[in-house]
């Protein structure tokens, strides 16, 4: 039985370098959709940013992001993981 727990414990480290990886690319192109959305806002409206609901949840939207990808980045966010996981396999047996 500990093959099948070590099995899956792989598997879900893998899935989360996966998501790491897709929200990492999700996160550039964010970034890059902000700044070519005030570059162009600023040559229609003669301002980059208006703080209108749009732009500020798009500023939280990435906020959350980064604040993901730092807690990754710096070992925050992955401790959770492995002890809920370990739960699930103390759990399973």
């Amino acid at each position: 039985m500990d093959h099948v727990s070590s099995y899956r414990s792989q598997f879900i480290q893998q899935l989360d370098r996966w998501g790491y990886r897709i929200i990492s690319l999700g996160f550039l192109f964010l970034t890059i959709g902000i700044l070519s959305g005030a570059v162009w806002a600023n040559e229609a409206w003669g301002s980059y940013w208006n703080w209108d609901p749009k732009e500020t949840w798009a500023f939280i939207t990435w906020t959350i992001f980064a604040i993901y990808l730092h807690g990754v980045s710096f070992h925050i966010v992955p401790v959770f993981y492995k002890r809920k996981t370990t739960l699930v396999d103390k759990s399973s047996r």
